[in-house]
């Protein structure tokens, strides 16, 4: 009696290659770094690179659970970019952990998280050579559109800047 000894191979699969994590840092998670977050997913979308990238907005001093402020999700729209259902979040020892780029509002959510020795934390205005991410919550459209500009303006330069530092 024969028996058959050849086993079937199972198909390889492909190595999982790890994402690279980036949070965008502000104040309470509800303007600046939700927009950021948005305006940075649509152009990995663009670009073709989503699926390289985990992206996160996260806040140093949140009321969980609020939404996105009102402006800043009608700029997004207005800018074509559309917006699901956002809930602040506080910047959590997990995201500490996983994140590789931390990318601060201003110099004073960096300094907050200066105490992350070991991590890559910057500024928009480091990385684009330019200011400071002004706050507009409670401030006009006219103030949320000028965020929506320097945000907009400033993701094409972090993806860069990120890119040059992962090679």
């Amino acid at each position: 009696m024969e028996t058959n000894t050849t086993k079937t191979k199972k198909p390889k699969s492909k190595p999982k290659v790890k994402k690279i994590v980036v949070g965008f840092i502000c104040t309470g998670n509800t303007c600046r770094s939700p927009v950021m977050e948005y305006v940075f997913k649509d152009l990995l979308r663009q670009k073709k690179k989503l699926s390289k990238y985990k992206v996160y907005s996260a806040g140093l001093s949140v009321s969980v659970g609020d939404g996105m402020a009102f402006y800043s999700s009608e700029v997004l729209g207005k800018n074509g970019i559309a917006v699901k259902a956002h809930s602040s979040k506080f910047l959590s020892h997990a995201h500490i952990k996983e994140t590789d780029y931390f990318i601060c509002m201003t110099q004073g959510h960096k300094n907050a998280l200066s105490c992350l020795k070991d991590k890559k934390v910057f500024t928009v205005g480091e990385i684009t050579g330019g200011a400071d991410v002004i706050d507009p919550y409670g401030g006009t459209l006219s103030e949320y559109e000028k965020m929506y500009e320097h945000l907009a303006y400033s993701a094409e330069d972090i993806l860069e800047f990120i890119m040059k530092n992962e090679e």
